[in-house]
Order: C-alpha cells, then sequence, then structure tokens
C-alpha cells in the first residue's frame, strides 16, 4: 500500500509549488516572494537578529515583543543566513513548511495505522493532503505548519511508547520544543503529560518531561524578561486587555459557529472517541482536538475565521486520525476485505479523498484551486511591497512610517516603523479601553491616534478608524495620490513633504482628496 503515495505525493508537490507561485507578485520587474502579512512580521524580527540588532522590531529602540513565535522565528533567522535577497527569502521559508506538510502527512498515517490498522493509515494521509485550511496556512508562513509538524511528531511518539520501554529524553525533548515554538503550545503539553502520567503511569518519563518543559518555559519567560521587560508577547496584552471576557468569549463562539466545514467531522471524531473509548491513545488524539477549540474559544477566536482560525489548523491532523478511524472501523463492519485486491481499498481511498476536498471551507478551497483568485492578501501584499520600494526612494532612511499592516511594509523597507494596532507597539496594546467597546476584533480593536501623532511619524500610510476626523491629522499631514495609480495614497507630514522633490504624486489636503 505504500506505492500509492508516490503519485498522489508527486501531485500534491507540484499543486503547492504553484500555489506558492501564485503567492508572488512582480514589483518593478522584480519578483517578489512573499507570506502573509503577520508572518512578515517575524521576519523583520530574524532579519533584524541576524544583522545583529537582536530580536527587536526597531534598532536603536526600546524592544518589544512582537512575534509570539520565537522558535519559528529562529527557523526564518537561518533563512536569513543564506546569500540571498531578502526578495526571496519568504520562498525559502514556503518550501520549509511544504516539507512539512508532507511529513505530517506521512506522521498521521503512521498513527492511525498503529491505532485503527486497515485502511485507516493511508485514509488518514490522504485527508491531510487534501486539507486546504493546513495546506494554506502553511504555505502562507504561519506558524500552523512547524507546530502542526510538532504535534504529530509528539502524538507519533506518544503513541509509539505505549506499552513499551524506551528511552527516556526523545520524549521528554520532544514536548520542550512546543513552548518554544508557541509559548500557547502548552495547551497540547498538558494533555500530553497527563497522558504520560495517568495513561502510560511512566513515572520517570513524565517527571523527565515535566520537568524539561517547565524549565525551557522558565527559560523562555526569563529571556523575555530580561529583554522586553515583559513576560509574555506583547499581543497578549493587546488581544486580552481591555475587551469584557464576555465579549471575547462571544466572538469565540461565533468563530466555532462559523467553522461549519469542521462540524461532521467533529462528528465524526466524536464516533471514534466513543467506538475506542478504553484506548486512551485515541482519547489522547480527542484531547488535542478538544483542547484547542477550548483555547480558541477562550481567547475570542482568530480574525481570519473564513479560513479555519489558524490557532485550530495545528489540531486538524489529529481530527483527520479521528475520522479516519471512523471510517475505517465502519469497513470492518461491512465485512469489506482489501487482503485479496487492491482496486476495492484504492477506491475507497479515493472516495474518501473526494469527500475530504468537498469539506473544505468554500473561500479556502477556491482560493486553493482557482487559478483566477488571488491567494490569501496577495493585492495587499503587493500594494504593500511596491508602497515599500516607493518610500525607500522618496524618505531617508530615519524617517518613521506609521503602518496598520506591519509585515510586508515594514520587512522590505529599510527604517524605523510604528505599528498603530499595537502589535509591536507596548503603549498600544495595553490601551486600557477599546475603542469600539461592543466590538472584539482579535488583534485589531485597539488604537490611539493622539499617542501615534505625538510621535509625529512622516508617513502615515493609511488613515482608517476615524483619524480623518482628526483635528491634528488634517492640520498637519497632505494626502500624496500617485498620478499613474490613483488608488497608491499615504499621508505625509506638511514639513517633510516640503523636502520632498518629486512630482510623481499629487498633494492635497486631505479634507480635499477624492
Amino acid at each position: 500500500m505504500r506505492l500509492w503515495l508516490m503519485p498522489l505525493i508527486v501531485a500534491y508537490v507540484g499543486f503547492n509549488l504553484w500555489y506558492i507561485f501564485r503567492t508572488s507578485f512582480e514589483v518593478d520587474g522584480q519578483r517578489v516572494w512573499c507570506l502573509w502579512d503577520d508572518a512578515m512580521i517575524s521576519m523583520r524580527y530574524a532579519e533584524n537578529l541576524v544583522n545583529g540588532h537582536g530580536l527587536v522590531w526597531n534598532p536603536g529602540e526600546t524592544p518589544v515583543q512582537g512575534y509570539t513565535n520565537l522558535g519559528v522565528t529562529l527557523v526564518m533567522a537561518a533563512v536569513h543566513l543564506l546569500p540571498l535577497s531578502k526578495l526571496n527569502t519568504s520562498l525559502v521559508f514556503q518550501l520549509i513548511n511544504l516539507v512539512a506538510l508532507l511529513a505530517i502527512g506521512v506522521l498521521s498515517g503512521r498513527i492511525a495505522e498503529r491505532l485503527f490498522s486497515g485502511l485507516a493509515g493511508p485514509l488518514a494521509t490522504v485527508a491531510v493532503l487534501c486539507s486546504a485550511p493546513l495546506s494554506i496556512w502553511a504555505l502562507q508562513g504561519s506558524d500552523a505548519g512547524l507546530m502542526g509538524l510538532w504535534l504529530t511528531a509528539c502524538v507519533c511518539q506518544l503513541v509509539g511508547v505505549f506499552g513499551r520501554p524506551g528511552k527516556l529524553w526523545p520524549t521528554a525533548i520532544l514536548l520542550a520544543v512546543g513552548p518554544v515554538l508557541r509559548l500557547d503550545a502548552m495547551v497540547y503539553v498538558v494533555p500530553m503529560w497527563l497522558f504520560l502520567a495517568v495513561a502510560i503511569r511512566d513515572s520517570r518519563r513524565s517527571i523527565a518531561t515535566l520537568g524539561l518543559t517547565a524549565l525551557t518555559i522558565a527559560g523562555l519567560l526569563g529571556f523575555a524578561m530580561l529583554t522586553y521587560g515583559q513576560a509574555l508577547p506583547n499581543t497578549y496584552y493587546l488581544k486580552t486587555t481591555g475587551a469584557p471576557f464576555e465579549l471575547m468569549l462571544a466572538r469565540g463562539l461565533e468563530s466555532l459557529i462559523s467553522a461549519r466545514s469542521l462540524w461532521p467531522q467533529l462528528v465524526l471524531a466524536l464516533a471514534a472517541l466513543v467506538a475506542f473509548r478504553r484506548d486512551p491513545r485515541v482519547l489522547l488524539c480527542g484531547a488535542m482536538v478538544a483542547a484547542i477549540v477550548a483555547y480558541n474559544t477562550v481567547v475570542g477566536g482568530d480574525w481570519a475565521d473564513e479560513y479555519v482560525s489558524r490557532f485550530m489548523v495545528p489540531a486538524l491532523p489529529m481530527l483527520y486520525i479521528l475520522c479516519a478511524g471512523t471510517l475505517n472501523r465502519a469497513l470492518d463492519h461491512l465485512k469489506l476485505r482489501f487482503d485479496r485486491s487492491r482496486v476495492p481499498a484504492f477506491a475507497v481511498i479515493l472516495l474518501f479523498g473526494l469527500l475530504c476536498l468537498h469539506a473544505n471551507p468554500s473561500p479556502v478551497w477556491d482560493e486553493w484551486i482557482s487559478v483566477s483568485k488571488p491567494t490569501m492578501w496577495r493585492p495587499g501584499n503587493q500594494q504593500n511591497a511596491d508602497l515599500a520600494f516607493r518610500l525607500g526612494d522618496l524618505l531617508a532612511s530615519s524617517d518613521q512610517i506609521a503602518v496598520h499592516w506591519g509585515g510586508v511594509l515594514p520587512y522590505l523597507r529599510e527604517g524605523p516603523a510604528l505599528d498603530v494596532l499595537g502589535k509591536n507597539d507596548a503603549h498600544i496594546a495595553r490601551v486600557k479601553t477599546n475603542p469600539r467597546p461592543d466590538q472584539f476584533l482579535p488583534g485589531h480593536s485597539k488604537w490611539d491616534w493622539e499617542y501615534v501623532l505625538d510621535q509625529r511619524p512622516a508617513v502615515l500610510v493609511s488613515a482608517s478608524r476615524g483619524l480623518k476626523q482628526n483635528s491634528r491629522f488634517l492640520a498637519n499631514y497632505l494626502v500624496f495620490i500617485d498620478r499613474q495609480d490613483p488608488t497608491l495614497r499615504f499621508f505625509v507630514r506638511g514639513d517633510v513633504a516640503e523636502r520632498l522633490d518629486t512630482n510623481a504624486y499629487h498633494r492635497r489636503p486631505v479634507r480635499q482628496q477624492s
């Protein structure tokens, strides 16, 4: 049954290479490879680390921990050690994630085979390779790919040591890697540790795992305190303060309800948990899914729910494994045998793959397969890249720009940046009052225009959330509109505009912009 994987993997790799190419674009005759905007924030930290400035947003300024995925950022830093232009670094990271996706598929198949035997292994692998949310979030450069690889590797290790003597440290080290990738990986680590302590009853391995993980977390928190003056990432304060908990919870429930495409899979997974309720290994897979669904709900979900919350995506392979177990059990009950002929087995696998493809959420599926539809925020990425090149030519390298999207533009343009939505700004992240008290948008609910204007940025890339009604903004900034492309516009401080020698832009008071 192994040979069937090869044509599927070749097709999968080719298809996703095409998707990666579709995420790129040309600006001024140059091919720009680009991740989604939040991932480019981590790329900026990685570049600054390699350049000797440390893990900082703006070199020379008070450090802010604007990233949430230290381990992923360190992988990005390793990419920046290669002799590549920053226009090509994203491509390398996307290829790393493509390899991670393949590994997730193989490991998921191995876990399902150990748990359920029969066709469960091939079915789980097919489900992973047919998952549009998992592929898109990974290839767009989020931490979902590497987190998913870590999670499946941990579960594979735990399933493998169940009831067997084995070496102590591989399990302990593997689980301790999770918090390095993302501190909130503890959502997964706690159930895995309980599995070791209760199900396997391996006190030595359990204590070693708990101790090493605790030391790792202490080291991470200590590093954050020494470097940034706070133990937790800046986005923790951005997302969890200034909004009533009930508003966050309501938004989290809304996120879960919107993930309707996952409901049938959750039902199949529940069926597997009931059918194999005496097997702690199966319950472990279910615990992974339950833990992340609860976590996603409590933190208010993700702001891009149409793609399935990226917090839940790393656990999707566990969901697919349980679904494969349910289907495999149904085939057993139907007394379907595949040992004499492989044709029925291939037919079942093919049919299951088609069902998995059909189960993808419509927006994600359309993006994944459509040649004409732009990939995730590609038009915005392209505009930000174009603006980065233009501002690089227009401004001095010391001029500060204020951005709403903190990834692509600051990464491609040399110079200081001000994140007006607070991901990389400690003050805005701690704003006590949500400017929209009746609405919670994860990571996009806070701003402070008086504080931003006090910083006197040379350029404000956009003016949303009531900025155009601010009298200080209207008095001190001019709108620059590109003569060739009127959709490209930004706002320049008046005294800075006086020293800019360019005829490429219309200059108008903000009140007069069309």
